[in-house]
């Protein structure tokens, strides 16, 4: 399926993204903050996130990315918000993908 590493992307910078609270004792788990580790390519991210803001779930169900990297505990929406796939210009290539007006001619030719 053409979605599904794209799905599972935010889900897996949630599992990566680690801030241990005061009730965290051990020595052993160290604090990783995915959106500033030189491991991760967060340039190349981005780009992802821009361009793939709405990833389809199941049928008809959709999930938006910016929501499960909000659930990061080093996600800063002040800082952070408008570059991981906040809402898109309202005239921008990725809200003309989104929007079927721009699709219809192509829409009305291929299924009639």
């Amino acid at each position: 399926e053409k979605y599904r590493y794209l799905r599972a992307l935010p889900h897996l910078m949630v599992l990566i993204d680690y801030k241990p609270d005061a009730t965290t004792v051990s020595r052993e788990s160290k604090p990783v903050n995915v959106f500033k580790d030189k491991r991760v390519k967060i340039s190349a991210l981005k780009k992802i996130f821009m361009r793939y803001p709405v990833i389809p779930e199941y049928g008809d169900m959709a999930i938006e990315m910016k929501i499960v990297l909000e659930k990061c505990p080093n996600y800063d929406e002040e800082s952070m918000g408008s570059s991981w796939g906040s809402d898109p210009e309202p005239g921008s290539e990725v809200a003309r993908n989104y929007d079927l007006r721009t699709h219809y001619k192509q829409i009305q030719t291929d299924y009639t």
